[in-house]
């Protein structure tokens, strides 16, 4: 789900309130007639992605950018001086150019002081512990939405529907943060946690424990908490980490990554040497999956598509980028137990 931030330039928003109008905006789509009911026009991308694997990315516009991606389908949310719109989730591949062309980077504002908590709004609490982008956050929360949709009863959601998902994004302090989260945080696991106005006001608690009931209904089955996973971290020879799963990176982001700084790093010479060594460039690497193997995997450079880099900058990659060969090419993968390798 392509998530749209309004930054603009000469006067960005304050960074609460542009997270609080993208977490109400992701929700909005979920829960919108024409996803939620079977024969509404976006239920069946909305449906398909929240079968799937459930991931949001953050893009930033302003002015000309901005107007565009009103007409494309989804919901706006103001909150204050904020603007943010969640868009109906499509195919990597299908992707309209309004969006592609947007910008992930360049999305980070400010902290600020948010003030008081409406009285009866949601509150999502966002880890101090792990630093975090506006456009970061502003998938987190958007997730975080999602699952007190899935976990409120229907009355309360109904309510919280009809007054346009409101909500309350702010940052604890570190011990009170460990107050919200069930036992451990493992590597910052945890980056959001959502707390429902039936608690008691200023003091944080972490969401009830998903039971048959809280799925039951027709549109809230559609939003089911997914089975959170394991953290792992993968360690490099050198000493480098990243983490993997929980709220890391998934193997298949990582594979993404991969593709993404393989092909950076092999055209970056030929990028340079044209635009001048100062330049900058984003590469966005994205995969369409299935529920057991990626079938396809596409390479973006933010960049004119004129020549002749476009011409040069794929040769490059085919011949010489050694992540992008391996996945056109296949590998043989080899799996074996090995007790004594935790000693190596």
């Amino acid at each position: 789900m392509p998530i749209v931030l309004r930054i603009e330039k000469a006067a960005p928003p304050a960074r609460t309130p542009l997270l609080e109008a993208a977490a109400a905006a992701a929700i909005a789509v979920c829960l919108d007639p024409r996803a939620a009911e079977p024969e509404g026009e976006w239920h069946a991308e909305v449906s398909a992605w929240i079968d799937g694997r459930i991931r949001k990315v953050s893009r930033r516009a302003r002015g000309a950018h901005w107007e565009a991606v009103q007409s494309l389908p989804g919901v706006t949310v103001r909150v204050g001086d904020a603007e943010a719109r969640a868009l109906l989730p499509w195919k990597v591949v299908e992707t309209p150019q309004e969006v592609r062309r947007l910008q992930i980077t360049g999305s980070d504002l400010p902290a600020d002081e948010p003030g008081p908590v409406p009285a009866g709004a949601p509150v999502l609490w966002i880890n101090p512990d792990v630093p975090m982008t506006a456009g970061k956050a502003a998938a987190q929360v958007g997730h975080a939405t999602m699952l007190l949709a899935a976990l409120l009863p229907p009355d309360e959601l109904t309510a919280w529907q009809a007054a346009g998902f409101p909500c309350a994004v702010r940052t604890p302090e570190p011990a009170d943060w460990k107050l919200l989260v069930p036992g451990d945080d493992p590597a910052g696991a945890w980056q959001t946690a959502a707390w429902s106005p039936s608690g008691t006001p200023g003091s944080p608690r972490s969401p009830p424990a998903p039971s048959p009931s809280s799925h039951s209904g027709r549109r809230r089955d559609r939003l089911r908490p997914a089975r959170r996973r394991r953290p792992f971290v993968a360690r490099t020879d050198s000493g480098a980490t990243v983490d993997v799963g929980g709220d890391g990176f998934s193997p298949v982001e990582l594979l993404e990554a991969a593709l993404a700084a393989c092909a950076a790093l092999t055209a970056e010479q030929l990028i340079t040497r044209r635009a001048g060594a100062d330049s900058s460039f984003t590469v966005v690497a994205a995969g369409e999956e299935t529920a057991h193997e990626v079938r396809r995997l596409d390479v973006t450079f933010d960049l004119p598509a004129d020549q002749p880099l476009a011409t040069l900058i794929p040769r490059a990659i085919a011949r010489e980028c050694k992540v992008s060969r391996t996945v056109e090419h296949g590998a043989p993968v080899a799996v074996r137990l090995d007790p004594d390798l935790r000693q190596t």
